[in-house]
């Protein structure tokens, strides 16, 4: 059985409860293949304030035993059909190159995650010092691939997609029982039907796994973003592109780095916003309470030594006299001064 971490170590930072939530810049589509513009999507990610990059290593001849799958993805000129053999071939990255992108992450001050499609991945991951190992939902049945990332004794990201409750629950297990800890579980969905999306899935994830819990949007829609940080996310994968014109997959749902930027900010301002679980009045209300609360005022005139009944009082602005919610304290006793209607009572005007 799985044991829960609210908090997981990725690298240098920690992910979960009490910590800044944590983004990803994905760029696992995004470099084409091509390490000098990975290394230039790290530069400029770790400039607008990212946490880590992501990418994956996806064996296309072991991965793909039929070539002849094909898939339709959205470009700035329309959709583009190619088989899934040629996509995942043109993202492949050397040994040595997914080394250089290692190094830069660490000299940049960033953490370096990847995604493996088979087991060999995950040792050359671990050669180049990768921060964290993930899988897709589509290997949510792999379990050698689970166990082996287990084995590690790094944190493991998971998409949920396609996994049920049970099937995430048998992945945590066999990540566990190979010598795994510290899980991270994203919410995920490939559908536009929003009835499908189901975001209170990550509460109950959080609750029923007590791992952190993130989410990774398959497209720019940053509401979808907005509304898992008021869900209470501790992590967030956005895709990142150097130019969403690149007729390639994956360019024309990512954000440019300036569009990145901008969404990086607005994510820092609503995670500040979302301030602590209890109530707690803001400064400015504390500072106008004087003002805007009500105190107990005369409603009619009061002779010295009548007592006070609720048909003397009134409520009213500003509060800088006895309390309002007082009133069941002063009712029954003496006043000991004449007070004129519509003048405030002061403590000293009670006996």
């Amino acid at each position: 059985m799985f044991s829960p971490f609210t908090r997981v170590a990725v690298g240098n930072r920690i992910i979960g409860t009490g910590n800044p939530l944590f983004l990803i810049a994905d760029m696992g589509l995004t470099h084409d293949g091509d390490v000098e513009k990975a290394l230039e999507i790290t530069r400029q990610a770790a400039a607008i304030g990212t946490d880590a990059v992501k990418i994956q290593v996806v064996d296309y001849d072991m991965l793909m035993a039929d070539r002849t799958a094909k898939y339709t993805y959205q470009t700035a000129d329309g959709p583009r059909e190619e088989t899934l053999y040629d996509i995942f071939r043109k993202i492949w990255l050397e040994p040595d190159e997914i080394k250089a992108i290692a190094d830069l992450t660490r000299e940049l001050g960033i953490e370096l995650i990847a995604t493996s499609d088979y087991e060999p991945a995950v040792d050359v991951l671990e050669d180049v010092g990768v921060s964290c190992h993930k899988i897709d939902t589509w290997s949510a049945t792999h379990k050698r691939l689970v166990q082996r990332i287990g084995e590690t004794g790094k944190p493991m990201m998971l998409d949920m997609g396609y996994s049920t409750q049970h099937g995430l629950g048998q992945m945590l297990d066999w990540f566990q029982m190979a010598g795994g800890h510290g899980a991270l579980i994203l919410h995920d969905f490939r559908t536009d039907d929003t009835a499908e999306m189901n975001f209170r899935n990550i509460p109950h994830l959080q609750q029923t796994f007590g791992y952190p819990v993130g989410f990774t949007p398959q497209g720019r829609d940053e509401r979808l973003d907005f509304m898992a940080i008021g869900l209470g996310i501790e992590f967030l994968e956005k895709r990142i592109t150097l130019d969403r014109n690149t007729i390639a997959n994956g360019h024309f749902k990512a954000l440019d780095v300036e569009e990145w930027a901008a969404w990086a900010e607005s994510v820092r301002f609503l995670e500040k916003a979302l301030g602590n679980p209890a109530p707690e009045p803001p400064q400015s209300d504390l500072a106008n309470a004087k003002k805007f609360l009500k105190s107990l005022y005369a409603a009619r005139d009061i002779k010295a030594g009548e007592k006070f009944t609720d048909a003397d009082l009134h409520s009213r602005r500003p509060g800088n006299g006895v309390p309002s919610d007082t009133i069941d304290a002063v009712i029954g006793r003496p006043a000991l001064r004449d007070i004129a209607a519509g003048e405030m009572l002061k403590a000293d005007d009670i006996g």
